[in-house]
């Protein structure tokens, strides 16, 4: 068996024309995965929306009942948002501790179920959510219907999450390669960070109204010669991860996803995607998610054999935040960091 644990060799190791060439290509992806999950997002924020109108008037009927000042509670939900990253969540946490007897008493006035409320807003996410943990009787069904307000659901998907099995044994013929760092691939958007010699991603994605993607990515190109059949891409990423909703009035959404790409120009030929953590709400919804860990992600191809190609390989952190109404009332926030600690290729002949 031939094995190379260290770096691509020079004859694998693509060229500044093929590095260009990628870098084109990803960009050309990243345009149309973007516009894709953009609408898919949009979709559910107009399903959050019919859902805050429909419980409008229950909510404001707690609070009212209930005294809630919604003007101060919003103001300290909007400046734990507003302020720097990384004292966030704990701004966040003691907003909530503060306003959260008062917010309780509200729901409770409202006369309405919240597990129904929780029941509805999980429907409006359909596919998103992991249908084979979402039976009775297992050891997540109960918390995932956790209700922590009226009109709402989180699902912190990490903190179960499972790594894939092994591969196979490979073949006879195998030759295996890092990408080497400094990466010489990879993009950022809004105010999310791509630290290109550490491969430290950052991400601090907070709106009122409409919604925006951050992404950060690294990664690096590769060339497979014309005697390879198939190819394997791995990493592990180490992660961590959150997000705040103080919905009021109004509706929000918040998302953290890893993303590990194989594209042929602007083709993707393999990936894998974990969401990491996934809230939405709908009127008198206070809540938080976060969680750690190493990920691994890995995909597999096949190669056009007698064809030689450079790839390109990138590692993604990816977040979505949303939320709108007619009194916006409804800061949402996604954060996180992920650092790859390598990205390993695998050809096959």
């Amino acid at each position: 068996m031939d094995k190379d644990d260290t770096k691509a060799g020079a004859q694998e190791r693509p060229d500044a024309g093929d590095v260009g060439t990628a870098q084109k290509g990803y960009e050309k992806h990243l345009e149309k995965a973007r516009a894709d999950h953009g609408q898919k997002l949009d979709g559910q924020l107009k399903a959050l929306e019919k859902l805050s109108q429909k419980y409008e008037k229950a909510a404001r009927k707690g609070a009212d009942a209930a005294g809630l000042d919604v003007e101060a509670m919003r103001a300290d939900f909007q400046a734990a948002a507003e302020g720097d990253q990384d004292g966030a969540l704990a701004r966040f946490d003691k907003a909530r501790a503060t306003w959260a007897t008062r917010l309780d008493k509200a729901v409770t006035a409202t006369g309405v179920d919240p597990k129904q409320g929780a029941a509805e807003a999980k429907a409006v996410l359909g596919d998103d959510v992991p249908k084979e943990l979402d039976v009775a009787g297992t050891r997540d069904a109960d918390r995932l219907l956790s209700a922590t307000g009226l009109v709402g659901y989180s699902i912190n998907i990490g903190s179960w999450w499972i790594p894939p099995p092994p591969p196979p044994p490979p073949p006879p013929s195998v030759s295996t390669l890092t990408i080497p760092k400094p990466y010489t691939l990879g993009s950022t958007t809004g105010s999310a960070t791509a630290d290109r010699n550490t491969g430290r991603l950052s991400s601090y994605n907070n709106v009122m109204v409409g919604s925006q993607q951050q992404l950060a990515s690294v990664g690096g190109s590769f060339a497979a010669d014309a005697a390879v059949r198939r190819i394997r891409v791995e990493t592990i990423v180490d992660a961590s991860y959150w997000t705040n909703i103080g919905a009021i009035w109004g509706y929000a959404s918040a998302e953290v996803i890893l993303n590990l790409k194989v594209l042929d120009g602007a083709t993707l030929r393999g990936s894998q995607r974990l969401s990491l953590v996934r809230t939405i709400s709908a009127v008198l919804w206070v809540s938080s998610d976060s969680g750690s860990g190493a990920y691994t992600l890995a995909c597999e191809f096949d190669h056009a054999y007698g064809t030689p190609k450079t790839y390109a390989a990138l590692v993604e952190l990816e977040t979505w935040a949303g939320g709108g109404g007619l009194l916006v009332i409804s800061p949402a926030t996604a954060s996180g960091t992920a650092t790859p600690r390598n990205v390993t290729v695998t050809l096959m002949r």
